[in-house]
């Protein structure tokens, strides 16, 4: 996926970018810093699109809390899932 993402930042716009990478950032149960180096970008860089993606709405405060507590439940979950299979 990632060399298909470089070549989608290399020819997308500015505005097509912060889409996708807030897109990911939602859905792809990564960390921010492990995003951020998939993606080439600082994560200062990654946490300002998704505060200004939200800016305005009146749930930004909330998806961005939601963000942070699915995130840390996913690698809960990863971890338990090792566990039990004994890895």
């Amino acid at each position: 996926m990632l060399d298909n993402t470089t070549s989608f930042l290399k020819s997308s716009s500015e505005e097509e970018v912060i889409q996708m990478a807030v897109r990911m950032m939602l859905t792809s149960g990564q960390t921010r810093a492990q995003l951020a180096r998939d993606l080439g970008i600082g994560q200062s860089t990654l946490n300002r699109w998704l505060r200004e993606t939200f800016v305005g709405s009146p749930y930004g405060d909330v998806m961005e809390s939601l963000f942070e507590e699915v995130c840390s439940l996913r690698q809960e979950n990863a971890l338990l899932r090792k566990v039990v299979s004994g890895h």
